[in-house]
């Protein structure tokens, strides 16, 4: 018979034992962050004294910049110590394990940050593993980390964005970086007188270009203002300033045509200087000096000149420009010496060109570039054959004695 604590029985006619009923008290365990975060794992289990338990995992705590070592039965650790899936015997009594947390080390990497001349880059901008760097004055910018492998992207303005990993095992850890300018391309086309220059040399921040075939060179350049130069074989030179801003430019460079030095002579009958003469040539006037000298810069062509003096006959020819410095000896008749009759007719001319002279001369056609085309007497009237002239302007001098003529022919 079962008898509680208080319950009255009646005394039988002999001894009564009564035996202690003993019943198993349930304990239970339980896990505690101490200071992590997620979830806590749970033993849902009710234990007795003397039962094997098997201590828990981690499962998703964890605890930024610390490492899990496992449980403690004191949450300051001086407890007794358990890893995961380790047995223990159950006490006659309700049990907590609490987790215990190392400081993880950290490194220091130490980026450092130039240009390609070596020159510290400030305010460059480092991303790696969540954390916004920026250089300092000396190019230099750290980070705190921990074992492991890390990618890191480096951007600053004017520069190509730059790319790597680095990877820390146990020691800090230094990156030395040299960021390449961002540069565009110039695009030089070099013409003169709507032909493509080959061969011309550009001179543009230290560098000299040649153009090719087309007129070009090319350069990549950062952002920045150029002066560069252009040099085209036995000509003046040109310059001028490019400005480069974060795109690809193309400069069109149309250089002067080239100039010749044209010099004038202008001399009397008897050879001698005649001073202040006016000789006008593509709207230049000049005056010749006391040795009967004027000069122009001309480029390549044909030029109509005209030279005039007080007391001289005025005197016309055509000249041709052609590639190089060209001198014109013209001897001018004075107003006393009365030229001899002539005349030439038809002028324009096709095929024979009739002269006519009331004196013994010599006639000499020359072409623009002063080739002498033909030479010859003529006696009162002749027939001349131009009809294997190149159609252009021609130039006839008629000479008797020391008497000349000249005139403007035209051959069609």
């Amino acid at each position: 018979t079962t008898y509680s604590e208080g319950a009255t029985f009646n005394i039988s006619a002999e001894d009564l034992t009564l035996y202690a009923i003993w019943e198993a008290i349930d304990y239970t365990i339980a896990y505690d962050a101490n200071g992590g975060s997620g979830d806590v794992p749970v033993d849902a289990s009710n234990y007795n004294v003397g039962d094997e338990v098997t201590v828990l995992g981690q499962g998703t705590l964890a605890f930024a910049g610390y490492a899990f070592a496992g449980w403690n039965t004191a949450a300051d650790g001086t407890g007794t110590a358990y890893l995961e899936g380790a047995a223990f015997t159950m006490p006659a009594e309700d049990v907590t394990f609490y987790a215990i947390w190392e400081v993880i080390p950290t490194y220091t990497v130490t980026f450092t940050v130039v240009d390609e001349v070596s020159a510290a880059v400030e305010n460059a901008s480092i991303s790696i593993d969540g954390n916004e760097l920026t250089t300092d004055g000396s190019g230099v910018a750290t980070v705190d980390l921990i074992n492991g492998s890390y990618d890191y992207t480096i951007t600053k303005a004017g520069y190509d964005e730059y790319t790597g990993s680095v990877t820390v095992t146990d020691s800090d850890e230094p990156v030395n970086i040299t960021l390449i300018e961002t540069r565009n391309t110039v695009t030089f086309v070099v013409s003169q007188g709507g032909v493509f220059v080959e061969n011309a040399t550009i001179t543009i921040h230290g560098q000299e270009l040649t153009t090719n075939e087309a007129g070009e060179a090319y350069i990549d350049l950062s952002d920045g203002t150029y002066q560069y130069v252009v040099s085209i074989e036995g000509q003046s030179e040109y310059i001028d300033d490019v400005v480069v801003n974060g795109e690809d430019i193309t400069v069109y460079i149309d250089a002067p045509e080239p100039t010749y030095t044209v010099s004038f002579t202008i001399l009397d009958e008897n050879s001698v200087a005649i001073e202040g003469a006016e000789v006008t040539v593509d709207d230049a006037q000049l005056i010749t000096d006391a040795d009967g000298l004027a000069s122009v810069n001309l480029q390549n062509g044909i030029y109509d000149v005209v030279v005039t003096k007080d007391g001289y006959q005025s005197y016309n020819e055509s000249i041709t420009v052609g590639g190089e410095d060209l001198s014109v000896e013209i001897r001018l008749n004075g107003m006393e010496s009365v030229p001899f009759g002539y005349s030439l007719y038809p002028n324009p001319v096709q095929t024979e060109l009739q002269v006519a002279v009331d004196a013994v001369s010599i006639i000499e056609i020359y072409n623009v570039s002063g080739k002498r085309m033909l030479e010859t007497q003529v006696i009162e009237q002749k027939t001349i054959d131009v009809s294997t002239f190149p159609k252009g302007v021609y130039v006839v001098r008629l000479t008797s004695g020391k008497q000349n003529i000249t005139e403007q022919l035209i051959v069609e």
